[in-house]
């Protein structure tokens, strides 16, 4: 029988009497609930997110299998929600095989480039078989919710007063913003000794010292602790921190250790400190949490396409 006529779909005939299997390329998703990038056990799957092929501009959900492959080299690249709000929402922690290939976590460049065939020819008189590969990948990802904080406009009206005064008293709330390297806008020490004096001292904080708008941050993100509102284990998204970890992901109690010790350092950070903008990239987190803009999901969040 000569090659040209064979009916399997597995196979097809080329110029020049080569015959080419087919590849098949499959892609699936996790959800990275701890945000470090490995599919730990217990991370779920996630169905119905869009991935593209090229060349060929092939988009299928997932979980996505791409057949029939001629031999080559391919990229897949992750879909970018279109729902309000959910583009910004969602992070790629992960994209690869057996090892990542993250350079950034953005949606927009999590590309992956593989090639869905073994170099191997097998040599058949008159016959070269060319065999295609069967691969996998997969990519990673997690998403951004509320958390739990309350803002400084909480913690500085009657109802955060009510809250630090849950057990009749505030001075176990005082006592613990007192131990705390908190500053004030020159740089000096913050130990409030009342509720009056600690939300003037939260109304008026301003940025002029970087230390000082820090300060006010931790303070109200340790009465959330505190409070139990949030939990020091949550995940946020925490970039330039020294606690984040390569994706830019820390929990809260270790941003709070480490704003408090940078604190206890530099007291006072004006325009031109060196130390600066790290403080900011600290406070940022803590406002954003906060502000309950930050905090990982423990579960996937809604996306649509």
């Amino acid at each position: 029988m000569n090659p040209r006529d064979c009916k399997y779909d597995n196979f097809k005939v080329r110029t020049g009497d080569i015959l080419v299997q087919y590849g098949t390329l499959t892609v699936d998703k996790f959800y990275d609930a701890n945000a470090n990038g490995i599919q730990d056990a217990g991370e779920v799957l996630i169905a119905g997110w869009d991935m593209t092929l090229n060349p060929g501009a092939w988009t299928l959900p997932t979980p996505a299998s791409f057949t029939l492959l001629d031999p080559g080299t391919y990229s897949v690249t992750e879909g970018v929600p279109t729902g309000p709000g959910e583009a910004a929402a969602w992070f790629i922690t992960y994209k690869g095989g057996s090892s990542g290939l993250l350079a950034d976590n953005l949606l927009a460049g999590s590309i992956i480039r593989l090639s869905v065939a073994t170099a191997a020819q097998l040599t058949i008189p008159n016959i070269s078989v060319v065999a295609a590969g069967s691969e996998s990948r997969l990519f990673g990802n997690v998403c951004l919710a509320g958390g739990g904080g309350h803002t400084l406009g909480f913690w500085s009206n009657k109802n955060g007063q009510a809250t630090m005064n849950d057990g009749g008293t505030l001075a176990p709330e005082l006592a613990l913003l007192s131990a705390r390297n908190l500053r004030n806008e020159n740089g000096t020490n913050f130990d409030p000794a009342t509720y009056t004096q600690f939300r003037n001292w939260l109304l008026a904080g301003n940025a002029t010292n970087m230390a000082y708008m820090l300060s006010v941050q931790l303070s109200a993100m340790e009465l959330n602790v505190e409070a139990t509102f949030v939990s020091s284990g949550a995940v946020i998204y925490a970039p330039g921190t020294t606690s984040a970890n390569s994706l830019g992901f820390a929990t809260v109690g270790a941003v709070m250790a480490e704003a408090n010790t940078e604190l206890g350092l530099h007291g006072l950070t004006l325009d031109g400190s060196a130390f600066r903008s790290y403080q900011e990239a600290l406070k940022n987190a803590l406002d954003n949490a906060n502000n309950n803009l930050n905090f990982v999901s423990s579960v996937p969040c809604g996306f649509t396409f």
